[in-house]
């Protein structure tokens, strides 16, 4: 299944329904709050991996199709200018990180890997990694660890994108790094 959205300027493949991936209309946000209501982050051009599997979330403050059981999400973000593309690709793997699992209420403990080179199918940008811990386990559904992929690629007009994945891990049916490296790899432009 291929999903694209023109805004971040990302198309990008997943396996299909049968191995249990959704694709969600590409203007459909899918964000985590904070304590007031306010997005922490938000995605458009959006994926589920195995959604509903395991209700529980260790974040409850999850709007759209954020945290409904899914073992992972694929996802586009960003568009300011502000920073340099490592810092970006380095904040949207650890912002994505600490939301998706715990936010402010039950922070996980996240590290952040230096930002590298991304020179693919047509991308020059860098990527990030981030692996977390989760502090808040509400049930034996939330995992105890996960891991963030980002993608960062500059436009012409000096706007910042992202492509983002985070998946839990240590779980049944968790994303292995193969799988996720396979998505990744799929990663490209939209059409100019």
């Amino acid at each position: 299944q291929t999903q694209a959205h023109e805004e971040h300027h990302f198309r990008y493949d997943v396996p299909g329904k049968a191995e249990k991936w959704q694709t969600f209309a590409p203007a459909q946000a899918l964000s985590y709050t904070d304590d007031q209501g306010k997005p922490i982050v938000v995605m458009t051009g959006t994926a589920n991996y195995r959604e509903g599997g395991c209700a529980s979330s260790a974040n409850p403050k999850a709007f759209g199709e954020a945290g409904k059981g899914q073992l992972a999400t694929v996802g586009t973000t960003g568009g300011g200018k502000e920073g340099s593309l490592t810092e970006n690709a380095r904040n949207w793997a650890g912002n994505w990180g600490f939301a998706a699992y715990g936010g402010p209420g039950n922070k996980p403990k996240v590290k952040v890997g230096p930002a590298k080179p991304w020179k693919h199918n047509g991308i020059d940008g860098y990527t990030a990694t981030a692996e977390v811990t989760v502090a808040n386990r509400a049930s034996t559904c939330v995992p105890a660890t996960a891991v963030v992929h980002s993608i960062a690629q500059k436009l012409p007009d000096g706007t910042m994108h992202g492509w983002v994945i985070y998946a839990d891990q240590g779980v049944p049916n968790a994303l292995t790094n193969d799988q996720i490296t396979k998505i990744m790899n799929t990663v490209r432009p939209t059409t100019p």
